[in-house]
């Protein structure tokens, strides 16, 4: 039974039969001042409503002390829809009959409690779809076979710098250390993961925080990743084994890669970590600069006479000149950003009507090699950041071609190669006194004559 509150003064001598007449009377539409006046209720500036003892609910027991419920009284205008919250006197739990936006919500200890254990219930239903859902068992690993080198290259150094020391997992790319980034850029980085993801060499790791699988498509910067890849066709490869058999991999000779994907990454590379310097300068001088078609097409055009710390230099003047365009003719920050690469290059054609270098900046320390860069320069192709002081275009033509003529298989029976990018593989014909060469890599047809 609860503890009713003691009655108002006011109604203290009246009888529980006449308290309850009153109170039909008083639904009903009678006038106040009478019914005062007949029970010998005192004028008050209370509304009469209000002097009545709440309603004792013993068809709804309190859940928690199961002590009858109570409910205020309703009023003479109150719709009937309208319902009153229903609370216990004992513990204090109370319940909204209201529905909506505007229900109320008890906060009594008890039901703090049971709202905890409910989330923890769901959460944990949750977690079991997602692991149902990203299961590692689901997904056939795809054979090593099938990886190319971009993909390798990839792989080896999310291994270098995203795991842990349990050597279990891929780390999320947002726990990167700045000294430890995968690629030079956030976009370039995207593009990695998601070419890797497209083929299944990694997956989603069910254990990653849970808050990421509340949306359809996980962010592939916040969630963990599992290695799905065999080695021998059937088991799936510890990250160990993985680790390993990369390493043995990037020891071979440069034959064994195409030479087109060597050569794309030697241009690609220098491009991104010259589109993050243009970034991180675009951020101090507070231009708004946004790397979209026309600076990574100029940029890589550039890379063919201009190492990365020359462009370093002509980024640094070209941002510089487009803060002063904009503070001198008030220009938006969009409109001065788009002088940049035009910039970039009319700067570059200048230096080189004159016949004079352009100044070698050196590497700025808030934007540090990547993952990628030290795999592929110092691991693979052995030389330290080869092409930090000299042009990709130069170092491919008297650098790595060579290496590529001196390193290629015995079993080639020619020396006949692909003037553009060094390959072997290719097709001869020939038409009159011209003979032509398809690349097999490049897929670039060279034309040359007999006369």
């Amino acid at each position: 039974m609860s503890k009713l509150p003691p009655l108002a003064p006011e109604i203290a001598h009246l009888k529980p039969e006449e308290i309850e007449n009153l109170y039909t009377r008083y639904l009903s539409g009678e006038n106040a001042g009478i019914l005062q006046e007949e029970y010998r209720i005192a004028e008050t500036s209370k509304n009469l409503v209000s002097l009545f003892p709440p309603l004792i609910l013993n068809e709804n027991p309190c859940p928690y002390c199961d002590c009858a419920m109570t409910s205020k009284r309703r009023t003479k205008t109150q719709r009937a829809s309208d319902l009153n919250l229903i609370k216990c006197l004992e513990c204090g739990h109370f319940e909204d009959p209201q529905s909506g936006r505007f229900k109320k919500i008890c906060n009594c200890k008890p039901c703090k409690i049971k709202r905890k254990e409910e989330e923890e219930r769901r959460e944990v239903q949750f977690r079991e779809r997602i692991k149902e859902k990203y299961d590692p068992e689901q997904v056939m690993p795809i054979a090593y076979e099938v990886l190319d080198f971009k993909h390798k290259l990839t792989l080896i150094s999310l291994l270098r710098c995203q795991t842990p020391e349990s050597f279990d997992h891929i780390v999320p790319l947002t726990h990167s250390h700045r000294n430890h980034r995968l690629s030079p850029t956030a976009h370039y980085t995207e593009h990695l993961i998601t070419s890797l993801q497209s083929v299944k060499a990694i997956i989603i790791d069910p254990g990653s925080s849970l808050h990421l699988f509340r949306t359809n498509t996980p962010d592939p910067f916040s969630v963990r990743w599992l290695a799905n890849i065999t080695l021998n066709g059937i088991t799936r490869a510890s990250l160990e084994q993985l680790f390993v058999k990369l390493h043995n991999d990037f020891e071979e000779n440069l034959a064994s890669t195409p030479a087109s994907e060597i050569k794309e990454l030697l241009f690609q590379i220098p491009q991104e970590e010259v589109i993050q310097y243009l970034h991180l300068k675009a951020d101090i001088l507070d231009v708004s600069f946004g790397a979209e078609s026309k600076t990574p097409t100029i940029i890589r055009k550039l890379l063919e006479t201009h190492s990365t710390a020359q462009l370093y230099t002509l980024a640094s003047n070209a941002v510089d000149n487009a803060h002063l365009f904009r503070e001198k003719k008030h220009v938006s920050h969009r409109h001065a950003a788009n002088t940049i690469p035009g910039k970039m290059l009319s700067l570059a054609e200048k230096h080189v009507a004159n016949g004079r270098e352009v100044f070698e900046f050196s590497r700025d320390r808030d934007a540090p090699r990547s993952e990628l860069s030290k795999v592929f320069f110092d691991l693979y192709l052995g030389e330290t950041d080869a092409v930090f002081n000299c042009s990709p275009g130069k170092y491919w033509n008297e650098v790595l071609k060579r290496r590529l003529r001196q390193e290629d298989d015995q079993d080639e029976p020619t020396d006949i190669f692909c003037p553009e990018c060094g390959s072997f593989k290719h097709s001869l014909r020939m038409k009159e006194i011209s003979i032509y060469l398809t690349c097999g890599d490049c897929d670039i047809t060279s034309t040359f004559s007999l006369s």
